[in-house]
C-alpha cells in the first residue's frame, strides 16, 4: 500500500520514488512557478505548447508551415505579426517527398530579401522511424537539443505514420509533441488532413483536436485553387481563440509565399481612403516610430485595406503634415538597424509657419475656405476593389 504524503514539507526520498509515477506534485503554492504562456509568433504560436494543423488537400498547409519556420529562423515578422524569440534553429520532418522546398525557401527569401542561415533550418526527409515509434521521438529530441531548435514542424501525420491508426494513435502522438516542446521550450506543430464531409474537423481520432494546445484549420473559401484561404485560430488552450486571417499564394521567381487576401467570406470588402486614412494614422499613433511595411502588413493581416490603398493613405497623410518619416534606429530581429520610420506630424504648426491658409483634415484639404466640403455619395458595391480584384 503506498504512503500518504505529508500535508505540509518536503517528502524524503523514499516517499518521492513510492510516486514515481505521478509525475511531477507541485503544491498549490507551487504553481505561480510553472513557466507562463508566451507568445511565438504573436497571436498565432505559443511557446511550450503542441499544434495541430488542419486542412484539406490543397489549403496551402506546407506554405503557411514554411512561412513560419523561416520567419522564426530568421526573426522576420510573418506577415505582420511579430516573433517574439531571437532567431532560432527549425526542424522540417517531412514524410513525402522534399523536392519542391528548395524552391518554396528561395522564394521566401527573396520576398522577404532575408536569407535563411546555415544552421538554422533543417530538414529530415522521410525518416525511417514514424510517429508511433518511441525511439523516433527520442531521437527527434536529442537532435533539437544539440541544434538548439524551438520550432519541429511534421508534415503531415498520414504520411509519417502510415501505419498508424488516426483514431487510436492520435494521443500517443500528441503526448510525444508536448514533450517535446516542453523540452525544446519551444512549439511542435503536426499539419493533418480534415474530414472527406466536414472541412473545419481533423481527420481520425477527436483527441487530434482535444488534446493539443492548439488546433489551426486552413479552409479554402473559392473554387479556384490559386484563391483565398481562410486561416481560423479555432483552439487556444489558455487564451483567446476565433482569430481569422485570409491568405492567397503570390508567385515569386520558380515558387509562390503567401500573403494576405483583405477579403471577407463574401469577397474583397476594402474600406474607403478616409477610413483606411484614419486607421493609419491610428496605428502610427500607438506604434511610433513605426515603418511603413509594417503598418501595411498589420492593416492587411486585420483585412482592412488593400495594399494600394495603404500606400495612398500614406502620401494623402504626408502631404498634409499629419505624419513625417525620420531616419532612426530601430530593433529588428534582435539587433539594432537604421529605417525610414513616420511619426505623427504638427499640420497645424506648419499652416501658421507658412503663412497658409489651408485647412487640413483626414478627408482631404481645400484651399482659401473654411467650409466643410459637400460629402461624397457612397459608391456602389465593389466601386473600391483594386484592379487586380480576383486575379
Amino acid at each position: 500500500m503506498a504512503k500518504r504524503m505529508p500535508p505540509t514539507g518536503e517528502a524524503d526520498v523514499e516517499e518521492v520514488e513510492t510516486f514515481e509515477l505521478l509525475g511531477r506534485i507541485l503544491d498549490r503554492t507551487e504553481l505561480p512557478d510553472l513557466p507562463k504562456p508566451e507568445p511565438l509568433i504573436d497571436g498565432w504560436l505559443d511557446l511550450r505548447t503542441a499544434v495541430v494543423l488542419l486542412g484539406d488537400t490543397r489549403t496551402n498547409k506546407t506554405f503557411a508551415l514554411l512561412g513560419w519556420a523561416c520567419s522564426i529562423a530568421t526573426g522576420t515578422p510573418w506577415l505582420g505579426h511579430r516573433v517574439c524569440i531571437p532567431p532560432s534553429a527549425v526542424i522540417l520532418v517531412v514524410g513525402e517527398g522534399a523536392h519542391g522546398l528548395d524552391g518554396r525557401i528561395e522564394a521566401w527569401e527573396e520576398e522577404h530579401d532575408t536569407d535563411v542561415q546555415q544552421g538554422k533550418l533543417t530538414v529530415l526527409k522521410q525518416p525511417g522511424g514514424c510517429l508511433i515509434n518511441q525511439e523516433f521521438w527520442e531521437q527527434l529530441r536529442a537532435l533539437a537539443e544539440i541544434r538548439g531548435t524551438r520550432f519541429v514542424v511534421l508534415d503531415t501525420f498520414s504520411s509519417l505514420a502510415p501505419e498508424a491508426d488516426e483514431t487510436k494513435d492520435a494521443a500517443k502522438v500528441v503526448r510525444r509533441m508536448s514533450e517535446l516542446a516542453t523540452a525544446i521550450d519551444g512549439s511542435v506543430i503536426l499539419a493533418h488532413h480534415t474530414g472527406w464531409n466536414e472541412k473545419a474537423r481533423a481527420r481520425g481520432g477527436s483527441q487530434l483536436e482535444s488534446n493539443p494546445d492548439g488546433v489551426l484549420v486552413l479552409q479554402s473559401k473559392e473554387k479556384n485553387q490559386n484563391g483565398s484561404v481562410e486561416l481560423w485560430r479555432k483552439k487556444v488552450k489558455d487564451g483567446p481563440s476565433g482569430a481569422k486571417l485570409y491568405l492567397r499564394r503570390k508567385q515569386v521567381a520558380e515558387s509562390c509565399v503567401l500573403e494576405v487576401a483583405a477579403c471577407g467570406v463574401d469577397g474583397w470588402t476594402p474600406r474607403n481612403n478616409n477610413d483606411v486614412e484614419r486607421l493609419v494614422l491610428d496605428w502610427i499613433k500607438t506604434n511610433e516610430p513605426g515603418t511603413k511595411t509594417t503598418c501595411q502588413k498589420s492593416l492587411l493581416a486585420e483585412g482592412a485595406a488593400t495594399e494600394p490603398q495603404v500606400r495612398k493613405a500614406f502620401d494623402s497623410l504626408a502631404s498634409q503634415g499629419l505624419i513625417v518619416s525620420e531616419k532612426r534606429s530601430i530593433e529588428e530581429g534582435g539587433r539594432s538597424v537604421k529605417r525610414d520610420v513616420w511619426v505623427c506630424g504638427n499640420a497645424k504648426r506648419k499652416a501658421r509657419k507658412t503663412g497658409s491658409k489651408q485647412q487640413t483634415n483626414l478627408g482631404g484639404t481645400h484651399r482659401g475656405s473654411t467650409r466643410r466640403q459637400p460629402r461624397r455619395r457612397p459608391r456602389r458595391s465593389g466601386a473600391d476593389s483594386p484592379s487586380d480584384q480576383g486575379k
